[in-house]
């Protein structure tokens, strides 16, 4: 940022005033600025987090539905293996 003196020099307290309150302002209004445009790129960060987010649990929700399935499928496959080895000891001499 860089600050520019007065063209003519400050003859009274009430130039002295305006060139100091022009200042003022010029640095409220580019601070102002530059914290909008901070606010607009926390706000594109929040955005980009909350879909990771979503994106995230989504394929996390997917993953268990296919450990799920195939937990049904090894359980159902350990009955019928239960259900052999207990024939087979019923048969047994």
């Amino acid at each position: 940022m860089e600050i520019h003196p007065p063209t003519k020099p400050v003859e009274s307290v009430k130039d002295f005033l305006i060139h100091l309150s022009m200042i003022t302002i010029g640095i409220l209004i580019a601070l102002g600025l530059e914290q909008a445009v901070e606010a607009w790129h926390h706000r594109e960060l929040g955005l980009q987090a909350r879909e990771n987010i979503v994106n995230e649990l989504r394929d996390n929700k997917i993953e268990i539905d296919k450990v799920r399935d195939a937990m049904g499928k090894d359980r159902d496959q350990l009955v019928h293996t239960l259900a052999t080895v207990r024939q087979f000891l019923a048969h047994e001499k």
